[in-house]
């Protein structure tokens, strides 16, 4: 039995939830989460916690120094109302959003939608965490705080555990699966794209990515490619989700563009299977600094950083190497959940 209460909080109500249980998978991403806690509760030695997962960042059905937020994929970086009326507050997006400035030249198309769109989220952030403020003075809370902020990886969405391929045995060169546009079905015009693209810069970036992908194998056709554009990823069925993972762990390369985010889910799911990855410059957290990735500062660059990756067999073994091991004693929801426990335990103190 567990010996914290564990919950998911939305519009919905609140309802109970036993990560002990891996059918029982609440939100996206609860599988990730359950092994967290597990982990958490075996390092765990001080009075019994309520954890909450949750979006909002205004109210929760409770507060108190036993209560520990999981603040779900906050695109915003908000400060909740209630940080300083908890003990802690996991977040698997970081607490500032970041942007990668040196990408800004030579000017590119993809960095200065990218950018525009950096500045909206920090105006709608800040004005966020206005409105936060004056419901929490309103209410006679105590002040906001950060310092009880606990970093924690994306994880993985719905990627079921596999045993790791070796590399000579995938028989992929390069692999990507993911959506490019949300909203493809409606109207087009240029006033309108140039909306989507600053309100959302994944799809300029992806775009990007692919049409420098079909450059280089249109000039190699030697190599092999598993490219598939789906629908949006969180309404992936049971078969889809089979075929992606399969894929994923037959594939050497995965490529990794960003999302709306800096970060994706597809970065640490493909460090867990064991892929090289390629992507954009990855943010300063602290599971990221010194990650096993080939970075690219744009994608541009793909075909000359692909020609020295797949020239070189004993660099792909290294960095295969290098991605498990970085999952497991990073990213993994044993080495979170360790390393929670451990900061759970100061903040109590």
């Amino acid at each position: 039995m567990p010996k914290n209460s564990y919950f998911t909080f939305s519009y919905e109500g609140t309802k109970s939830w036993d990560p002990y249980d891996r059918d029982d998978l609440p939100v996206p991403g609860a599988a990730y989460f359950g092994g967290l806690f597990r982990e958490l509760e075996r390092h765990w030695n001080g009075d019994p916690l309520t954890v909450y997962l949750t979006h909002d960042t205004i109210d929760l059905p409770s507060y108190g120094p036993d209560v520990v937020v999981v603040l779900l994929n906050d695109e915003w970086y908000r400060t909740p109302a209630y940080s300083g009326n908890v003990l802690a507050i996991l977040r698997n997006l970081p607490l500032e959003p970041w942007f990668p400035w040196d990408t800004l030249v030579p000017p590119n198309a993809p960095s200065a939608f990218a950018v525009a769109n950096h500045l909206r989220v920090l105006v709608e952030g800040r004005m966020s965490d206005r409105n936060a403020a004056q419901v929490c003075a309103a209410r006679g809370w105590l002040p906001q705080r950060r310092d009880n902020t606990i970093d924690i990886p994306l994880g993985y969405y719905h990627q079921p555990e596999k045993p790791i391929k070796p590399l000579e045995e995938r028989g992929t060169d390069v692999f990507f699966a993911g959506s490019l546009l949300h909203d493809m079905d409606r109207k087009r015009g240029w006033k309108r794209e140039v909306k989507r693209a600053v309100g959302n810069p994944k799809q300029i970036y992806r775009k990007r990515m692919i049409d420098e992908l079909d450059k280089y194998r249109s000039r190699h056709p030697e190599l092999t490619a598993t490219v598939t554009i789906t629908g949006d990823f969180r309404a992936l069925g049971g078969n889809e989700v089979t075929s992606y993972a399969d894929a994923m762990m037959d594939a050497r390369i995965a490529l990794v563009p960003r999302g709306t985010a800096a970060e994706s889910y597809r970065l640490f799911e493909a460090w867990r299977y064991g892929c090289i990855v390629i992507c954009e410059a990855l943010p300063p957290r602290y599971f990221l600094q010194g990650a096993p990735a080939v970075t690219l500062r744009a994608w541009s660059e793909l075909e000359d950083v692909m020609n020295d990756l797949l020239a070189d067999p004993e660099r792909q073994r290294a960095l295969h190497r290098a991605s498990i091991a970085w999952w497991r004693d990073m990213c993994s929801e044993e080495a979170v959940g360790r390393r929670v426990a451990a900061q759970l335990q100061v903040l109590r103190s």
